[in-house]
């Protein structure tokens, strides 16, 4: 899956396309692997921080990749996002001056392609993602 992006940055400061991507291998019995290429080298030893709605989350970097530390992270993180609607990554770059890097990203109906993919991978009775609580959904119009 991969989303666009707005980019807070420094004009000096280089980067290529990122991906925001949830990666399945049944192969392997790894599900729901959640992954962010930002197009640029993080600071290392610096996490990165991931925040889905109101929702935060904590990654560890390796080079250009955010990771998340624990399947069970995985999975509330792919939860988060195909119940969400904005993302905000925050990320220190590696390069001459350590910028600050802010990336936004609309993942509303990312379910749709959550399920695309599981289906695409023949993972079987991919569940619901229940509605968020705290989404803003447009009420219904009321039939006349």
């Amino acid at each position: 899956m991969v989303l666009n992006h707005e980019s807070k940055h420094s004009p000096l400061h280089r980067r290529g396309q990122a991906h925001l991507m949830i990666t399945q291998r049944p192969d392997e019995n790894a599900f729901d692997i959640v992954s962010y290429s930002s197009g640029y080298f993080f600071l290392p030893s610096h996490d990165v921080q991931m925040q889905v709605d109101t929702k935060p989350f904590n990654l560890f970097a390796d080079k250009d990749t955010a990771w998340s530390r624990t399947s069970r992270v995985d999975h509330e993180l792919t939860q988060a996002i195909c119940q969400g609607h904005t993302m905000t990554i925050h990320g220190i770059s590696a390069q001459k001056g350590n910028p600050t890097v802010t990336d936004y990203l609309d993942i509303s109906g990312s379910y749709l392609a959550y399920k695309t993919i599981s289906q695409a991978c023949g993972i079987e009775g991919v569940p619901a993602i229940p509605p968020n609580p705290h989404a803003r959904h447009k009420p219904h119009p009321t039939p006349l």
